[in-house]
């Protein structure tokens, strides 16, 4: 072997010559195996990293890192120091790195296999894709997010989990059964690190945010229990007299029980003589299992007068319809009133006690109100045609009982896409609509549920186009994210005064100004739905499932959040669809259990390494049936004075969601390719801080070593920088972008997730007989098979890949078609037979989307169409266009690392 030439391979049947001293390994001939590690000499990818002789006595045992559950804590680790024995990490060699001198071979990675070479058949195992010999880092050395979720989903496959032990919650993917003892359950609060640092200094130096992802109206998963409900009556909950935290099961009970101290801000409080309980001999309340407040980490309490600003009242849904010429003819207005008359079938069918107050107003150039009052045969219709000074011309018959006008509401729906059906007005006067609602809704609150099929040019709060397609994709085209005008948001700050959130469905054909409307569902806690180039024909069982989870689903309206911590901790940053008017106060006009809401955390003091630190979410809304309460999430993490212990109670799942919230909040003060930098540094950061200070500072520079809890960053931050919301190019309208900034800024971790890495599942040898979801593959075609059939899905759409010889049987089949070939136009439907393996399949769409809670589109996607360019960008770990591939970006992350810690 001579100096800088590649490493050589010996001809068969032959020995290769010995390794020379600070030459690059050489690779074993085919059929032979590499020689063994060798004792000094660093490991190379697929090796596990070298242990360190044990110290102590012959036969002394190692010290290992307990990782079971109950398992107690490492020993502590000096920042600086050589790791502790037995600390997880994840350890490989980077391409391009360079080993130390050798004496003799090194072993190789296995040789990783080209994005789009060749595939194998279907009769190989999906797991093992096909191989050829390529220089660099072998991609099935690097961490799968496959593996990781699926070995978490068996930790918990038939054990729950019980929040009151402290340990790190299952992924977020995972699905698991929650049991609460005094902990908030993981679905309401969730932080990025489990082990709350003593200093502002260890968690600067780790690089890591404190954030907690909040969902404050999380529903109990099927099995759970649900929410408790405490009624202290006139007097109201028991809380401290300094801090006003509720009292919790973080509470201790002190002088004989008649008196507690707050975890909070450690204040000793009286207990009131209606509460008093004497204490058993640990210290216990005699009566905590009846007191639920004491017991449980998320409970509801019955808020008195004293908590309501004024008398509350069952919150309304009103549907606020576009009927301009557009909304007529791609469907919208007739999938409107179908999607209307189901939410009323299905609230009628469950026997639901759940009131359901609703209205419709429709609106083009004029608006339209109608009375909807039970004893009228016919609705009846006004019309108000001044836009500029609009008002409410109905007291009463606007806002109805569904149940007790049921009649009159589908007389009404009947009617109407008739009554416009040859309309010839073009501009919708969206503004003046959007304050009318507010008007009819602002005694009692509620939601409101709009359509709008294009741009609103007629009135106040008309808009122009103005997006330019030359401003796509550069720096400046943040200016098309930011509102044109105020109008928007003054709308919905009024809104919010008076309990009003705004739902927006839209259907655009063209450039619509989402950026400028948004603020009505951005500040109220409304959400967006968008459904481009609609045709109701395909499409309307989605809009229906959406439409009917919002007018349906867990909701509450005039909302107030308030987050308290441990004295020495404060909470700085709020991200969501929110307002606030002060540092503290989180107003919500609307809540709902989709929607979750980011807080960053900040030191402000020094925390006790023996204390625990204590979180507290407090939520005061009124619920569906015109009732104010407050729900109470109490969440306490473990303290952590090491940096190690920092890092090994890290949650890749709330850091990953976190940090592209944080991102999307800063438009437009900054513009994409800064924040995609940033995003790559804050990645780049936190790993070479575990690198620099938690690792064995004799390992070779040329391997990346990364904390077990955080071996995904690498894969996930890549996803986030190639997803929708922030991926470089031109390619999209600045609509579309807006749309997906506020998924991100909206979105649980458990719905982010797979959007930015989608499940991918093999199709073609799916048992007919078999039962659930298939064997998840990773996200990359190295796992295609020449003949196979393919389904991915990221919650808002599924892709039905069928490659160009994918089995006719299974074609014809599921697909109904004679071959691929026949296949002509798109299919959004699979039809329905007797067939065994066509009833599998749809069961696999059917509990896909029954996870979801949605009706998930659906693709059919053949190799070589139009829409196979959609499909391939969401294969996560390949390269497409400007967004690099996993092992590139990890290895991108690996150079950044060295020159960071250089």
């Amino acid at each position: 072997q001579q100096p800088g030439q590649p490493p050589l391979m010996a001809p068969p049947g032959q020995q290769r010559p010995p390794q020379q001293p600070g030459q690059p390994p050489m690779m074993a001939p085919p059929g032979q195996q590499r020689p063994p590690q060798q004792p000094g000499q660093p490991p190379m990818p697929g090796q596990q990293q070298p242990q360190a002789p044990p110290s102590g006595p012959p036969g002394a045992r190692r010290p290992r890192y307990p990782s079971g559950p109950g398992a107690t804590a490492a020993p502590p680790m000096q920042p600086g120091l050589p790791p502790q024995p037995g600390m997880p990490q994840h350890t490989f060699q980077a391409a391009g790195a360079q080993p130390p001198p050798a004496t003799m071979a090194q072993p190789l990675a296995p040789p990783p296999t080209q994005p789009g070479a060749m595939m194998p058949q279907s009769g190989a195992p999906a797991a093992q894709p096909a191989r050829q010999a390529r220089k660099g880092v072998d991609p099935e050395g690097v961490p799968s997010p496959v593996d990781v979720m699926n070995i978490d989903q068996d930790r918990f496959k038939d054990a729950p989990f019980v929040t009151g032990t402290q340990n790190p919650p299952p992924l977020s993917t995972s699905d698991c059964r929650v049991v609460d003892e005094g902990n908030a359950s993981y679905r309401a609060v969730r932080s990025t690190l489990n082990n709350v640092p003593c200093t502002s200094e260890i968690l600067k130096m780790s690089k890591i945010p404190l954030v907690l992802s909040v969902v404050p109206l999380a529903d109990p998963a099927p099995g759970e229990e649900p929410v408790p409900l405490v009624d202290h009556g006139a007097d109201g909950p028991i809380r401290c007299r300094r801090c006003k935290a509720y009292i919790s099961a973080a509470a201790v009970f002190t002088d004989g029980g008649r008196s507690w101290i707050c975890p909070f801000c450690t204040t000793s409080n009286s207990v009131p003589d209606n509460y008093f309980c004497n204490l058993d001999h640990m210290g216990k309340r005699h009566d905590v299992r009846e007191r639920p407040e004491l017991l449980r980490g998320t409970v509801e309490y019955a808020a008195p007068a004293a908590y309501c600003a004024r008398p509350p009242q069952v919150p309304g849904v009103l549907f606020l319809i576009d009927v301009s010429y557009s909304a007529v003819q791609c469907g919208q207005l007739h999938s409107a009133t179908q999607a209307i008359r189901t939410v009323l079938q299905q609230h009628e069918q469950s026997g639901s006690h759940v009131p359901l107050r609703i209205g419709i107003i429709t609106f083009d150039t004029e608006l339209h109100f109608y009375n909807l009052n039970p004893s009228l045969n016919q609705p009846q219709m006004m019309v108000v045609s001044d836009i500029e000074d609009t008002f409410v011309p109905l007291d009463k018959g606007l806002m109805v009982d569904a149940k007790e006008s049921k009649d009159v509401i589908n007389t009404l729906l009947d009617q109407l896409p008739g009554m416009f059906a040859s309309t010839k007005t073009v501009a919708p006067a969206y503004g003046a609509a959007v304050r009318s609602a507010i008007m009819a809704l602002k005694n009692a609150g509620g939601r409101v549920i709009s359509f709008l099929s294009s741009m609103p040019d007629a009135g106040p709060g008309s808009l122009k186009k103005r997006e330019e397609v030359a401003l796509l994709g550069t720096d400046k085209e943040v200016k098309l994210l930011t509102p044109a005008d105020s109008y928007y948001s003054h709308a919905a700050a009024d809104a919010v005064k008076y309990g009003v959130a705004f739902d927006l469905f839209v259907f655009p054909n063209a450039y619509m100004d989402l950026s400028t409307m948004l603020p009505l569902a951005n500040k109220t806690g409304g959400a967006v739905h968008r459904y481009p180039y609609f045709r109701g024909s395909t499409m309307v069982h989605e809009l229906t499932s959406d439409v009917v989870n919002i007018a349906l689903g867990t909701f509450g309206v005039e909302a107030m959040m308030r987050v308290r911590t441990s004295t020495g901790l404060r909470p700085t940053e709020f991200h969501g669809a929110m307002l606030m008017e002060n540092s503290q106060d989180v107003e919500l006009a609307g809540v709902d259990s989709k929607h979750a809401i980011s807080v960053r955390i900040k030191h402000d003091d020094k925390i006790p390494e023996s204390a625990n630190a204590h979180f507290q979410v407090a939520l005061l809304y009124t619920n569906r049936f015109g009732e104010r309460r407050i729900r109470v999430h109490t969440l306490s993490l473990k303290t952590a004075a090491q940096l190690a212990e920092v890092f090994r109670g890290a949650d890749m799942d709330t850091i990953i969601s976190a940090l592209p919230k944080m991102a999307v909040s800063e438009i437009p003060k900054a513009s994409l390719s800064v924040l995609r930098d940033k995003l790559t540094a804050s990645a780049v950061g936190i790993l070479a801080c575990y690198r620099k200070h938690c690792t064995n500072p004799n390992t070779a520079a040329g391997q990346l070593i990364l904390p077990e809890g955080l071996k995904l960053m690498p894969v996930y931050m890549n996803c986030v920088l190639r997803s929708p919301a922030l991926r470089p190019g031109g390619d999209m309208s600045s609509d579309e972008r807006a749309y997906w900034q506020h998924v991100i800024r909206v979105g649980q971790p458990n719905q982010l997730l797979p959007l930015l890495y989608p499940r991918l599942f093999a199709l073609h040898n799916l048992d007919p007989q078999g039962k659930g979801l298939p064997t998840r593959l990773r996200c990359s075609r190295r796992y295609f098979a020449n003949d196979g059939v393919y389904l991915l899905e990221n919650g808002f759409k599924m892709y039905l890949y069928l490659t160009s010889l994918a089995p006719t049987s299974f074609v014809q089949s599921v697909v109904g078609v004679a071959s691929v070939a026949a296949i002509n136009g798109p299919m959004h439907t699979l039809p329905t037979t007797a067939d065994p393996l066509n009833q599998r399949v749809r069961g696999v769409l059917d509990t896909i989307r029954a996870q979801r809670g949605r009706h998930v589109p659906l693709v059919v996607v053949k190799q070589k169409d139009p829409n196979e360019v959609q499909f391939n960008r969401l294969l996560a770990e390949d390269k497409y266009n400007e967004a690099h591939s996993y092992v590139d970006y990890l290895c991108h992350v690996h150079r950044e690392i060295q020159n960071t810690n250089a």
